[in-house]
């Protein structure tokens, strides 16, 4: 593949590490009793109608009863434009209600109880036009993300390519990365182990052949600029050190143990980022 023409575009730094009423999508691990993936899911009230393929309409029931009407795909192709992290500590309320304590730290404290990390990733998403924000609370899901081999060491691996074939510094939002479940050699879903439920990780498969053919293109790559603009602090905000409620609706009964945010308009305007 040819180099982009982009050279007139500034390369941005890389920012590792929340704010904004933007709509947020979640990984939900796979059931492990019936060998099924983990799959990205977002409310259907996001959209005024229904997306395009991959996505398809799912009610997800959860532990406390209620459900939610979502949209769920087992792949994305994403273009990453900045990440943030931020540590929290897990608790109960007297009512049994999820809370979270914000740290003001991107990492958990090293051998601390009921502590995990709240990873968020402003993206653009294939097929579906506006920004996004992919929400990970689950520690596993999280380090998915950022871990070692994670998504994110991938598509350093993918701008390090760039600069070796094209001769030219990319942002990281210049490629889509392809995301679904951890697959095994034989194509079977992997299941991890933890001290709760199995869980199935995201994983991105980037094309060992030409991995550079993941470029979104200069259209795609300028608009992304534009949207870095727009969010030039996103990824620097926190949300405020402690107590603060979880996301309103529990853990899916079914697959998965992320838990995602669903708030009306009113406590969106209300969060403290």
């Amino acid at each position: 593949m040819t180099a982009p023409q982009i050279q007139d575009i500034p390369t941005v730094p890389n920012d590792d590490q929340e704010g904004d009423g933007l709509p947020r999508f979640y990984w939900m691990n796979g059931d492990f009793k019936a060998g099924t993936p983990g799959f990205f899911r977002i409310a259907q009230t996001v959209f005024e109608t229904p997306p395009p393929a991959p996505w398809s309409a799912q009610t997800i029931r959860f532990e406390n009863g209620g459900n939610e009407d979502d949209y769920v795909a087992e792949k994305l192709r994403i273009a990453i434009i900045a990440s943030r992290q931020q540590a929290f500590i897990k608790s109960r309320d007297a009512n049994g209600k999820d809370q979270r304590q914000y740290l003001p730290s991107k990492f958990m404290e090293k051998g601390a109880a009921d502590q995990s990390v709240l990873t968020e990733l402003l993206c653009l998403i294939e097929g579906l036009d506006g920004v996004f924000v992919w929400s990970a609370p689950a520690i596993k899901t999280s380090m998915a993300i950022v871990g070692n081999g994670g998504i994110l060491a991938g598509l350093r691996d993918l701008q390090t390519e760039a600069v070796r074939t094209w001769k030219q510094q990319v942002n990281r939002w210049a490629f889509w990365l392809p995301i679904k479940t951890t697959m095994d050699a034989g194509g079977a879903v992997v299941f991890e182990k933890t001290k709760g439920k199995p869980v199935t990780p995201p994983r991105v498969y980037i094309p060992k052949k030409d991995p550079l053919s993941l470029y979104i293109g200069d259209e795609l790559y300028r608009y992304g600029y534009e949207v870095w603009q727009q969010y030039a602090d996103w990824s620097q905000q926190r949300r405020r050190v402690g107590d603060e409620d979880a996301p309103a609706a529990s853990e899916p009964a079914a697959p998965g143990r992320n838990v995602p945010v669903v708030m009306t308009d009113d406590e969106v305007a209300a969060l403290p980022f």
